[in-house]
Protein backbone atom coordinates (compact mmCIF):
# COMPACT_ATOMS: atom_id res chain seq x y z
CA UNK A 1 0.00 0.00 0.00
CA UNK A 2 1.18 3.61 -0.62
CA UNK A 3 2.21 5.95 1.78
CA UNK A 4 2.32 9.66 1.92
CA UNK A 5 5.76 11.64 2.00
CA UNK A 6 6.22 14.22 4.97
CA UNK A 7 4.67 17.64 3.12
CA UNK A 8 7.29 19.52 5.27
CA UNK A 9 10.14 18.70 3.84
CA UNK A 10 8.33 19.91 0.36
CA UNK A 11 9.88 23.51 -0.72
CA UNK A 12 6.73 26.09 -1.31
CA UNK A 13 7.42 28.40 -4.45
CA UNK A 14 8.31 31.87 -2.53
CA UNK A 15 10.77 32.13 -4.95
CA UNK A 16 11.80 30.57 -8.69
CA UNK A 17 15.74 29.84 -6.67
CA UNK A 18 14.39 25.58 -7.13
CA UNK A 19 13.57 26.06 -10.73
CA UNK A 20 17.02 28.47 -11.51
CA UNK A 21 19.52 26.15 -9.82
CA UNK A 22 20.37 22.86 -11.57
CA UNK A 23 21.06 20.85 -8.79
CA UNK A 24 17.75 21.86 -6.64
CA UNK A 25 15.92 21.07 -9.78
CA UNK A 26 17.29 17.88 -10.43
CA UNK A 27 15.98 17.14 -6.51
CA UNK A 28 12.89 18.50 -6.96
CA UNK A 29 11.84 16.55 -10.41
CA UNK A 30 13.09 13.40 -8.18
CA UNK A 31 10.61 13.87 -5.37
CA UNK A 32 7.64 15.16 -7.20
CA UNK A 33 7.87 11.79 -9.52
CA UNK A 34 8.02 9.73 -6.62
CA UNK A 35 4.92 11.54 -5.51
CA UNK A 36 3.35 11.44 -8.95
CA UNK A 37 3.77 7.58 -7.92
CA UNK A 38 2.81 7.52 -4.86
CA UNK A 39 -0.58 8.96 -5.88
CA UNK A 40 -1.12 7.03 -8.94
CA UNK A 41 -0.52 3.76 -6.96
CA UNK A 42 -3.14 5.44 -4.19
CA UNK A 43 -5.52 5.72 -6.64
CA UNK A 44 -4.99 2.32 -7.41
CA UNK A 45 -4.94 0.53 -4.29
CA UNK A 46 -7.51 3.25 -2.28
CA UNK A 47 -9.78 4.69 -5.13
CA UNK A 48 -9.57 7.71 -6.62
CA UNK A 49 -11.23 9.78 -3.35
CA UNK A 50 -8.96 7.97 -1.14
CA UNK A 51 -8.35 10.34 2.17
CA UNK A 52 -4.72 9.69 1.67
CA UNK A 53 -4.71 11.44 -1.53
CA UNK A 54 -5.23 14.95 -0.01
CA UNK A 55 -1.89 15.54 1.48
CA UNK A 56 0.41 13.72 -1.30
CA UNK A 57 -1.20 15.80 -4.25
CA UNK A 58 -0.58 19.31 -1.94
CA UNK A 59 2.58 17.97 -1.58
CA UNK A 60 3.01 18.02 -5.07
CA UNK A 61 0.80 20.95 -5.94
CA UNK A 62 4.25 22.75 -3.50
CA UNK A 63 6.87 21.20 -5.93
CA UNK A 64 5.29 22.03 -8.92
CA UNK A 65 5.18 25.84 -7.57
CA UNK A 66 8.74 25.52 -6.75
CA UNK A 67 9.44 24.76 -9.77
CA UNK A 68 7.64 27.66 -11.38
CA UNK A 69 5.13 25.83 -13.07
CA UNK A 70 1.71 27.09 -11.55
CA UNK A 71 -0.76 25.97 -13.56
CA UNK A 72 0.04 22.15 -13.38
CA UNK A 73 0.11 23.23 -9.15
CA UNK A 74 -3.07 24.74 -10.07
CA UNK A 75 -4.55 21.41 -11.47
CA UNK A 76 -3.19 19.16 -8.24
CA UNK A 77 -4.37 21.65 -6.14
CA UNK A 78 -7.98 21.93 -7.65
CA UNK A 79 -7.69 17.84 -7.02
CA UNK A 80 -6.71 17.99 -3.66
CA UNK A 81 -9.14 20.62 -2.52
CA UNK A 82 -12.08 18.26 -4.34
CA UNK A 83 -10.83 14.68 -2.34
CA UNK A 84 -10.61 16.77 1.08
CA UNK A 85 -14.12 18.08 0.46
CA UNK A 86 -15.41 14.62 -0.21
CA UNK A 87 -13.66 13.01 2.83
CA UNK A 88 -13.66 16.04 5.63
CA UNK A 89 -16.71 18.38 4.11
CA UNK A 90 -17.49 21.61 2.55
CA UNK A 91 -15.65 23.64 5.07
CA UNK A 92 -12.64 22.12 7.26
CA UNK A 93 -9.42 23.96 8.44
CA UNK A 94 -7.62 20.91 6.30
CA UNK A 95 -7.88 23.40 3.17
CA UNK A 96 -6.37 25.86 4.35
CA UNK A 97 -2.84 25.12 3.41
CA UNK A 98 -4.53 24.18 -0.01
CA UNK A 99 -5.59 27.67 -0.38
CA UNK A 100 -3.24 29.72 0.48
CA UNK A 101 -1.02 27.62 -2.10
CA UNK A 102 -3.66 28.05 -5.14
CA UNK A 103 -3.69 32.22 -4.09
CA UNK A 104 0.11 31.64 -4.59
CA UNK A 105 -0.16 30.20 -7.50
CA UNK A 106 -2.95 32.52 -9.18
CA UNK A 107 -0.55 35.58 -7.69
CA UNK A 108 2.43 34.15 -9.32
CA UNK A 109 0.63 34.19 -12.91
CA UNK A 110 -0.27 37.51 -12.42
CA UNK A 111 -4.17 36.81 -12.27
CA UNK A 112 -4.28 39.41 -9.65
CA UNK A 113 -8.52 38.78 -9.33
CA UNK A 114 -8.53 35.26 -8.87
CA UNK A 115 -5.84 35.31 -6.19
CA UNK A 116 -7.58 38.18 -3.93
CA UNK A 117 -10.55 35.44 -4.61
CA UNK A 118 -8.61 32.71 -3.11
CA UNK A 119 -7.41 34.94 0.17
CA UNK A 120 -11.03 35.86 0.36
CA UNK A 121 -12.24 32.75 0.17
CA UNK A 122 -9.26 31.51 2.74
CA UNK A 123 -10.62 34.23 5.79
CA UNK A 124 -14.32 33.13 5.09
CA UNK A 125 -13.73 29.75 5.29
CA UNK A 126 -12.02 30.01 8.90
CA UNK A 127 -14.79 32.89 9.90
CA UNK A 128 -17.49 30.33 9.41
CA UNK A 129 -15.44 28.28 11.19
CA UNK A 130 -14.62 30.42 13.99
CA UNK A 131 -17.08 33.01 14.68
CA UNK A 132 -16.36 36.79 14.38
CA UNK A 133 -15.81 37.49 17.78
CA UNK A 134 -12.96 34.23 18.62
CA UNK A 135 -9.32 35.37 19.32
CA UNK A 136 -9.36 32.33 17.08
CA UNK A 137 -10.11 34.21 13.69
CA UNK A 138 -7.01 37.08 14.79
CA UNK A 139 -4.49 35.23 12.56
CA UNK A 140 -6.64 34.89 9.32
CA UNK A 141 -7.56 38.89 9.61
CA UNK A 142 -3.81 39.29 10.26
CA UNK A 143 -3.08 37.77 7.15
CA UNK A 144 -5.81 39.21 5.32
CA UNK A 145 -4.92 42.86 6.05
CA UNK A 146 -1.10 41.71 5.02
CA UNK A 147 -2.02 40.44 1.77
CA UNK A 148 -4.58 43.55 1.16
CA UNK A 149 -1.71 45.96 2.50
CA UNK A 150 0.87 44.26 0.20
CA UNK A 151 -1.72 44.55 -2.91
CA UNK A 152 -1.55 48.00 -2.16
CA UNK A 153 2.19 48.49 -2.57
CA UNK A 154 2.53 46.17 -5.26
CA UNK A 155 -0.64 47.88 -7.20
CA UNK A 156 0.19 51.54 -6.86
CA UNK A 157 2.11 52.14 -9.43
CA UNK A 158 1.65 55.05 -11.69
CA UNK A 159 2.20 53.43 -15.07
CA UNK A 160 -0.75 50.35 -13.93
CA UNK A 161 -3.36 53.40 -12.92
CA UNK A 162 -3.81 55.53 -15.64
CA UNK A 163 -7.38 55.16 -17.34
CA UNK A 164 -7.13 53.78 -20.59
CA UNK A 165 -9.63 54.94 -23.69
CA UNK A 166 -11.29 53.00 -25.63
CA UNK A 167 -10.07 54.88 -28.63
CA UNK A 168 -12.95 53.35 -30.76
CA UNK A 169 -16.21 54.21 -28.95
CA UNK A 170 -14.33 57.81 -28.51
CA UNK A 171 -13.79 58.20 -32.52
CA UNK A 172 -17.74 57.01 -33.02
CA UNK A 173 -18.89 59.17 -30.53
CA UNK A 174 -16.71 62.18 -29.82
CA UNK A 175 -19.33 64.72 -28.24
CA UNK A 176 -20.80 61.99 -25.98
CA UNK A 177 -18.07 59.39 -25.42
CA UNK A 178 -17.63 59.00 -21.47
CA UNK A 179 -15.26 56.81 -20.12
CA UNK A 180 -17.09 54.17 -17.53
CA UNK A 181 -16.19 54.79 -13.85
CA UNK A 182 -13.72 51.98 -12.94
CA UNK A 183 -15.21 50.83 -9.56
CA UNK A 184 -13.47 52.09 -6.58
CA UNK A 185 -13.10 48.51 -5.24
CA UNK A 186 -10.77 47.21 -7.37
CA UNK A 187 -8.42 50.32 -6.79
CA UNK A 188 -5.45 49.69 -4.63
CA UNK A 189 -6.16 52.40 -2.30
CA UNK A 190 -9.58 50.22 -1.56
CA UNK A 191 -7.14 47.48 -0.61
CA UNK A 192 -5.00 49.64 1.85
CA UNK A 193 -8.76 50.12 3.37
CA UNK A 194 -9.91 46.73 3.91
CA UNK A 195 -5.84 46.23 5.49
CA UNK A 196 -6.96 48.87 8.17
CA UNK A 197 -10.52 47.39 8.80
CA UNK A 198 -8.82 43.67 8.60
CA UNK A 199 -6.27 45.03 11.88
CA UNK A 200 -8.94 47.07 13.08
CA UNK A 201 -10.92 44.20 13.73
CA UNK A 202 -8.68 42.20 14.81
CA UNK A 203 -7.12 44.66 17.56
CA UNK A 204 -11.11 45.17 18.26
CA UNK A 205 -11.76 41.18 19.65
CA UNK A 206 -8.27 41.11 21.19
CA UNK A 207 -9.58 44.12 23.38
CA UNK A 208 -13.36 43.13 23.42
CA UNK A 209 -12.05 39.53 24.79
CA UNK A 210 -9.34 40.95 27.24
CA UNK A 211 -6.51 39.32 25.08
CA UNK A 212 -4.17 41.55 25.48
CA UNK A 213 -1.77 38.80 25.52
CA UNK A 214 -2.10 38.06 22.02
CA UNK A 215 1.31 36.60 20.05
CA UNK A 216 -0.25 38.89 17.34
CA UNK A 217 -1.53 41.93 19.09
CA UNK A 218 1.47 44.19 18.88
CA UNK A 219 2.27 42.88 15.04
CA UNK A 220 -1.52 44.13 14.49
CA UNK A 221 -0.82 47.52 15.87
CA UNK A 222 2.63 48.13 14.08
CA UNK A 223 0.91 47.01 10.93
CA UNK A 224 -2.31 49.29 11.69
CA UNK A 225 0.68 52.10 11.99
CA UNK A 226 2.27 51.11 8.66
CA UNK A 227 -1.00 51.53 6.96
CA UNK A 228 -1.51 54.75 8.14
CA UNK A 229 1.72 56.08 6.87
CA UNK A 230 0.94 54.62 3.87
CA UNK A 231 -2.42 56.33 3.78
CA UNK A 232 -0.81 59.69 4.56
CA UNK A 233 1.44 59.31 1.58
CA UNK A 234 -1.15 57.81 -0.32
CA UNK A 235 -0.31 60.20 -3.80
CA UNK A 236 3.06 60.01 -4.01
CA UNK A 237 3.63 56.58 -3.66
CA UNK A 238 2.29 56.30 -7.63
CA UNK A 239 4.97 58.63 -8.47
CA UNK A 240 7.67 57.15 -6.19
CA UNK A 241 8.12 53.96 -4.16
CA UNK A 242 10.27 55.23 -2.05
CA UNK A 243 7.83 57.88 -0.99
CA UNK A 244 9.02 58.56 2.45
CA UNK A 245 12.18 59.92 1.02
CA UNK A 246 10.58 62.87 -0.38
CA UNK A 247 7.41 64.72 -0.95
CA UNK A 248 6.45 65.79 -3.98
CA UNK A 249 6.60 69.96 -4.22
CA UNK A 250 6.33 72.88 -6.46
CA UNK A 251 9.37 74.37 -7.51
CA UNK A 252 8.82 77.24 -5.12
CA UNK A 253 8.26 74.99 -2.50
CA UNK A 254 4.01 75.52 -1.72
CA UNK A 255 3.78 72.30 -2.46
CA UNK A 256 6.07 71.42 0.04
CA UNK A 257 4.31 73.53 3.01
CA UNK A 258 0.66 72.55 2.20
CA UNK A 259 2.32 68.83 2.16
CA UNK A 260 4.00 69.26 5.29
CA UNK A 261 0.84 70.98 7.30
CA UNK A 262 -1.43 67.99 5.94
CA UNK A 263 0.82 65.42 7.70
CA UNK A 264 0.93 67.35 11.23
CA UNK A 265 -2.55 67.61 11.03
CA UNK A 266 -3.93 64.38 9.81
CA UNK A 267 -6.14 61.86 11.03
CA UNK A 268 -3.30 59.26 10.26
CA UNK A 269 -1.16 61.02 12.47
CA UNK A 270 -3.70 61.67 15.61
CA UNK A 271 -5.17 57.42 14.86
CA UNK A 272 -1.49 56.49 15.11
CA UNK A 273 -1.32 58.42 18.41
CA UNK A 274 -4.09 56.29 19.76
CA UNK A 275 -2.26 53.28 18.54
CA UNK A 276 0.97 54.16 20.48
CA UNK A 277 -1.22 54.34 23.39
CA UNK A 278 -3.06 51.17 23.36
CA UNK A 279 0.20 49.58 23.42
CA UNK A 280 1.55 50.80 26.28
CA UNK A 281 -1.62 49.82 27.82
CA UNK A 282 -1.71 46.24 26.91
CA UNK A 283 1.67 46.08 28.80
CA UNK A 284 0.38 47.43 31.97
CA UNK A 285 -2.09 44.33 32.05
CA UNK A 286 1.04 42.14 31.45
CA UNK A 287 2.46 40.32 34.80
CA UNK A 288 5.79 41.24 34.12
CA UNK A 289 6.39 43.77 31.40
CA UNK A 290 10.03 43.82 29.76
CA UNK A 291 11.55 46.99 29.96
CA UNK A 292 12.68 46.54 26.28
CA UNK A 293 8.98 46.64 25.36
CA UNK A 294 8.04 49.88 26.67
CA UNK A 295 11.30 51.40 25.43
CA UNK A 296 10.82 50.35 22.33
CA UNK A 297 7.33 51.77 21.58
CA UNK A 298 8.54 55.41 23.41
CA UNK A 299 10.80 55.31 20.48
CA UNK A 300 8.35 53.91 18.43
CA UNK A 301 6.41 56.92 19.45
CA UNK A 302 9.20 59.81 19.20
CA UNK A 303 9.55 58.44 15.67
CA UNK A 304 6.30 59.11 14.74
CA UNK A 305 6.36 62.40 16.04
CA UNK A 306 9.18 62.88 13.12
CA UNK A 307 7.69 61.48 10.77
CA UNK A 308 4.58 63.59 10.57
CA UNK A 309 6.95 67.02 10.86
CA UNK A 310 6.32 67.29 14.68
CA UNK A 311 10.34 67.99 14.80
CA UNK A 312 9.79 69.69 18.05
CA UNK A 313 7.75 67.46 19.64
CA UNK A 314 9.81 64.46 18.51
CA UNK A 315 12.84 65.75 19.96
CA UNK A 316 11.39 66.24 23.32
CA UNK A 317 10.12 62.44 23.33
CA UNK A 318 13.43 61.02 22.30
CA UNK A 319 15.18 62.60 24.93
CA UNK A 320 12.03 61.42 27.50
CA UNK A 321 12.72 57.82 26.69
CA UNK A 322 16.29 57.90 27.05
CA UNK A 323 16.00 59.57 29.87
CA UNK A 324 13.66 56.57 31.14
CA UNK A 325 16.20 53.89 29.60
CA UNK A 326 19.15 55.79 31.85
CA UNK A 327 17.09 54.60 35.25
CA UNK A 328 17.74 51.40 34.94
CA UNK A 329 21.66 50.86 34.01
CA UNK A 330 21.45 46.84 33.41
CA UNK A 331 18.66 46.76 31.02
CA UNK A 332 19.99 50.38 29.14
CA UNK A 333 23.33 48.52 28.19
CA UNK A 334 21.42 46.06 26.56
CA UNK A 335 18.54 47.26 24.99
CA UNK A 336 21.23 50.43 23.84
CA UNK A 337 22.67 48.38 20.61
CA UNK A 338 19.17 47.20 20.21
CA UNK A 339 17.92 50.32 19.05
CA UNK A 340 21.25 52.49 18.28
CA UNK A 341 23.15 49.31 16.30
CA UNK A 342 26.06 50.24 14.38
CA UNK A 343 24.25 51.01 11.72
CA UNK A 344 21.95 53.87 12.18
CA UNK A 345 18.25 53.28 12.39
CA UNK A 346 16.53 54.26 8.88
CA UNK A 347 12.74 55.44 9.74
CA UNK A 348 10.09 54.51 9.20
CA UNK A 349 11.02 50.88 10.71
CA UNK A 350 7.43 49.36 8.95
CA UNK A 351 8.64 49.45 5.91
CA UNK A 352 11.93 48.11 4.19
CA UNK A 353 15.23 50.46 3.97
CA UNK A 354 15.35 51.91 0.58
CA UNK A 355 17.70 49.82 -1.75
CA UNK A 356 17.95 46.65 1.08
CA UNK A 357 17.20 43.24 0.00
CA UNK A 358 13.83 43.58 1.39
CA UNK A 359 12.77 46.04 -0.60
CA UNK A 360 14.13 44.89 -4.06
CA UNK A 361 13.14 41.60 -3.73
CA UNK A 362 16.37 40.28 -3.29
CA UNK A 363 16.08 36.88 -1.08
CA UNK A 364 18.49 36.13 1.25
CA UNK A 365 20.48 33.00 0.00
CA UNK A 366 20.99 35.13 -3.51
CA UNK A 367 24.29 36.64 -4.25
CA UNK A 368 24.88 40.12 -5.23
CA UNK A 369 28.23 41.13 -7.10
CA UNK A 370 28.82 44.16 -5.03
CA UNK A 371 31.57 46.10 -7.78
CA UNK A 372 31.96 49.33 -5.90
CA UNK A 373 31.54 51.03 -2.48
CA UNK A 374 31.74 54.61 -1.03
CA UNK A 375 33.08 55.66 2.33
CA UNK A 376 31.41 58.14 4.07
CA UNK A 377 31.18 60.67 7.03
CA UNK A 378 28.40 62.29 8.26
CA UNK A 379 26.34 63.56 11.73
CA UNK A 380 22.89 62.67 12.27
CA UNK A 381 21.24 65.98 13.63
CA UNK A 382 19.07 65.80 16.74
CA UNK A 383 15.72 66.07 14.13
CA UNK A 384 17.17 62.66 12.21
CA UNK A 385 18.93 64.34 9.02
CA UNK A 386 22.58 63.53 7.89
CA UNK A 387 24.31 66.58 7.84
CA UNK A 388 28.37 67.64 7.07
CA UNK A 389 27.93 64.63 4.00
CA UNK A 390 31.55 63.63 2.87
CA UNK A 391 32.86 60.96 0.60
CA UNK A 392 36.19 59.99 1.82
CA UNK A 393 36.68 57.44 -0.67
CA UNK A 394 35.20 55.49 -3.47
CA UNK A 395 36.18 52.57 -5.56
CA UNK A 396 35.05 50.55 -8.20
CA UNK A 397 32.72 51.70 -11.57
CA UNK A 398 30.86 54.03 -10.67
CA UNK A 399 29.26 57.13 -12.66
CA UNK A 400 29.19 60.53 -11.65
CA UNK A 401 25.26 59.79 -11.72
CA UNK A 402 25.62 57.24 -9.46
CA UNK A 403 27.43 59.45 -6.90
CA UNK A 404 25.22 62.50 -7.53
CA UNK A 405 21.79 59.82 -6.70
CA UNK A 406 23.78 58.14 -3.49
CA UNK A 407 24.34 62.21 -2.08
CA UNK A 408 20.96 62.98 -2.86
CA UNK A 409 19.39 59.84 -1.42
CA UNK A 410 21.70 60.20 2.27
CA UNK A 411 20.51 63.75 1.82
CA UNK A 412 16.74 62.82 2.19
CA UNK A 413 16.83 59.75 4.05
CA UNK A 414 15.21 60.26 7.51
CA UNK A 415 17.63 58.81 10.46
CA UNK A 416 16.47 57.89 13.90
CA UNK A 417 18.53 60.38 16.25
CA UNK A 418 21.13 58.81 18.44
CA UNK A 419 21.82 59.65 21.97
CA UNK A 420 24.88 59.00 24.27
CA UNK A 421 25.42 59.96 27.69
CA UNK A 422 21.76 61.44 27.94
CA UNK A 423 22.46 64.27 24.65
CA UNK A 424 21.40 63.75 21.42
CA UNK A 425 24.85 62.06 19.72
CA UNK A 426 25.67 64.63 16.40
CA UNK A 427 29.22 63.39 16.62
CA UNK A 428 30.71 62.26 13.10
CA UNK A 429 30.04 58.55 11.91
CA UNK A 430 31.74 56.89 9.44
CA UNK A 431 29.99 54.12 7.00
CA UNK A 432 30.98 52.11 4.13
CA UNK A 433 27.97 51.75 1.65
CA UNK A 434 28.40 48.68 -1.19
CA UNK A 435 27.03 49.76 -4.66
CA UNK A 436 25.62 46.13 -6.47
CA UNK A 437 23.82 44.64 -9.73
Amino acid sequence: MANSVNPATTPRHSDNYGAQNPKRRSDILARLAQFKKLIGNLELDEGPYTDQLTENLLSAALLYQALDEHSSALDYLNKAQHVSRINRGLDTLEQVPILQARRDSYLALGELEKADAAQEALFTLQQELYGNDNPDLIPALKALGEWNQQAFLDRSNILLNIPRIDLQSFLNDVNNYRKNIEDTRTTPLFKLYQAQQNFQQAINIAIKQRAFDHPDLMTLERLLLTSYLLHAHRENILYEPDFYLSRKKTKTGSRLNHANLELRDSDNYRMGQDSFKRRISYLKNKPQPEAQELVNILFETADWHLLFGHKVVAADAYQQAYDLLLTDPEAAVRIQTLLYPETPVILPIYLPPPNSREKLGISAHEEVNFFAYFDVSFAIDKFGKAKNITILDKAGDISKNTEIRFQQYLAKVLFRPRFKDGKPDTAIIFLRYSVGA
